[in-house]
């Protein structure tokens, strides 16, 4: 994909973050969710750090192998892109659709902030709502305090 390209996708995503959801289960609607461990916090969490040096804007696409993070600096001169196979995750899910991906875009700065105690997670859910345009993190901590 061109610098060009993943600029205008970048472009067509609402940017929004929802952290509201307070339901311990993933919704019906979703059309992409996964859960990895911690163990797998770290690396994640890495990968989000790394792509914020290039943007404040995060690209997400889940292919029923895996799952693209991009980001695309404001002057469209540096791109990067990370991915994670579905056997990083613990479960991996994605709906049949007319696209052969399922994407999201948000700003890098809310997804950081959901993982500002990633010392005491013990797991991420992570899921895409098929009724509005939201990504949904929901942190599983010590104790079973869960933070949507």
């Amino acid at each position: 994909m061109h610098l060009s390209q993943a600029a205008r996708l970048l472009e067509l995503f609402t940017l929004h973050l929802a952290g509201n959801h307070p339901s311990e289960q993933m919704e019906e609607l979703d059309l992409f969710e996964c859960t990895f461990s911690e163990s797998e916090v770290k690396r994640f969490l890495g990968a989000l750090k790394f792509l914020y040096r290039i943007s404040s804007t995060l690209l997400l696409e889940a292919f029923p192998e895996k799952l693209v993070l991009r980001s695309i600096n404001q002057n469209q001169s540096a791109y990067t892109r990370v991915e994670f196979g579905r056997d990083f995750f613990e479960s991996y899910f994605t709906r049949e659709t007319n696209h052969p991906s399922i994407q999201c875009g948000v700003l890098l700065k809310s997804c950081l902030a959901a993982f500002r105690t990633a010392h005491a997670v013990q797991s991420v859910s992570l899921a895409i709502d098929s009724s509005v345009s939201v990504l949904r993190f929901q942190l599983s901590c010590a104790q079973g305090v869960n933070k949507p």
